[in-house]
C-alpha cells in the first residue's frame, strides 16, 4: 500500500495510471502480485491498468477551483473505465459541487451514462449533478448540447424526472 501512495505516478487525485511491468520491476514478481490484487484501501483495474484510491481525496480534498481543474485534467489523461464514476462519486462527496464543474464534456458524458447504466442512489446523484453543471470549455459546447440531450433522454426512458 505504501507504494501506492508513494510511486512517482501518483497524483493530486489519487487515480492515475500504474503499468504492471514497472511494478514489477521495482518490488518483483511476487510483490506485483500481491499489489495487484487489490484491497479496501485501493482498486486496481487489471485491464486498463489504472489504480484509484478511495479514501485519498477524503485527506487531499482539492480546496480551489485551481486545484478541481487539475484533477480533473489529471482524470481526463486516464482511459475511461467503471472506477471513473466511483471517483467522481468521491469526488463529488469530498470537494462538492465545484468538483464536476470543471470536468470536460467527454468526460461528462461518459460518466453521466455509465453512473445511469449503474444506477445506484449516489451514482443516480452523480449523474443529475454532472448534468446541471456545463462545461466550461468553449470548444465543447456541441458535445455539450450532445451530453444534455443524451442525458434527458436516459433520464426519461428510467422513468426518472430531471430538475435543472
Amino acid at each position: 500500500y505504501f507504494y501506492i501512495l508513494t510511486n512517482p505516478s501518483t497524483n493530486q487525485a489519487g487515480f492515475y495510471r500504474l503499468v504492471k511491468d514497472d511494478v514489477e520491476y521495482v518490488l518483483g514478481k511476487k510483490g506485483k502480485a500481491e499489489l495487484l490484487k487489490g484491497t479496501p484501501l485501493y482498486k486496481y483495474d487489471e485491464v486498463n491498468e489504472v489504480v484509484w484510491i478511495p479514501n485519498y481525496l477524503k485527506y487531499n480534498f482539492a480546496k480551489s477551483k485551481q486545484q478541481t481543474t487539475g484533477v480533473n485534467r489529471a482524470v481526463e489523461r486516464l482511459p475511461y473505465c467503471d472506477l471513473m464514476v466511483d471517483f467522481y462519486v468521491n469526488f463529488l462527496k469530498y470537494s462538492g459541487e465545484a468538483a464536476v464543474k470543471s470536468a470536460s464534456a467527454s468526460v461528462k458524458e461518459y460518466v453521466i451514462k455509465n453512473a445511469l447504466l449503474q444506477g445506484t442512489m449516489e451514482k443516480n446523484a452523480l449523474a443529475h449533478e454532472m448534468a446541471k453543471n456545463p462545461s466550461n470549455n468553449k470548444q465543447n459546447n456541441t458535445e455539450q448540447n450532445n451530453t444534455e440531450h443524451y442525458t434527458t433522454v436516459q433520464y426519461n426512458t428510467m422513468g426518472i424526472d430531471r430538475v435543472s
